[in-house]
């Protein structure tokens, strides 16, 4: 079936057809089935162009403007939920191992808002933070491949916990400390702590993190890992 209304997309090489990365994704754009969401299958995204078919057998490859899509959501492969339900397991150097093996596999589409390549960034720096391994934290977070303009919000929060986290090594508790309070301050709404570090915040349902050194304890207030400092 060819989808309606693709006056604007440009037919791309037919090599790229081969590729046999086929990210199934839920996009809406104008220029698709007049803007009902639909899903279509992502090769590539080189820089502000998105490259896909329309199904997963299709040979024809077609390119739009990333900016035209008023919603793109890549759905999770097998490999990623898999990644994932070894960190659920607390299986974190098996997960932090696989997740940095998918940032590399899907890197091509690192340029789409939180592409997968950027969401296994994120859970791989929270694998490093769960292992408590503070200079791999530090590492991670200063080569993350994303700008944070193409994050969610709630994963520019995750990204800023990680660089509050990654001073750690240094010692620097001022520094944790006075990054903390000015993160929190941009924060409408801020939990309570969990009593403790094994218990569940009343506030986020999750549970507590390990806490830092000197003091500097659990908060929550925000999505995804940022929940772990106060």
């Amino acid at each position: 079936m060819v989808l309606a209304g693709l006056s604007s997309l440009v037919p791309s090489m037919a090599q790229n057809a081969q590729n046999p990365q086929r990210l199934r994704a839920r996009v809406a754009a104008p220029t698709i089935k007049n803007g009902r969401p639909t899903d279509i299958y992502i090769l590539s995204a080189n820089g502000p162009t998105v490259q896909f078919v329309e199904s997963r057998e299709s040979q024809e490859v077609l390119q739009q403007m990333a900016s035209a899509f008023k919603t793109l959501y890549i759905f999770e492969t097998d490999d990623f939920v898999d990644a994932k339900v070894a960190m659920e397991n607390r299986k974190y150097q098996e997960a932090r191992n696989k997740f940095h093996a998918l940032v590399n596999k899907y890197a091509s589409t690192l340029s789409i808002k939180d592409s997968l390549s950027a969401r296994a960034a994120v859970y791989e720096l929270e694998c490093a933070m769960r292992m408590m391994d503070w200079a791999g934290v530090k590492g991670l977070a200063a080569k993350f491949p994303v700008r944070g303009a193409n994050l969610s919000p709630s994963v520019q929060n995750d990204l800023e916990v990680a660089k509050i986290m990654a001073l750690i090594p240094d010692k620097d508790w001022n520094g944790v400390k006075s990054r903390a309070g000015s993160f929190l301050a941009t924060k409408k709404e801020c939990h309570p702590p969990p009593a403790g570090a094994d218990e569940i915040c009343p506030g986020c349902g999750r549970h507590g993190g390990p806490g830092l050194e000197q003091g500097a304890g659990l908060f929550c207030g925000s999505p995804g890992f940022a929940a772990w400092f106060r």
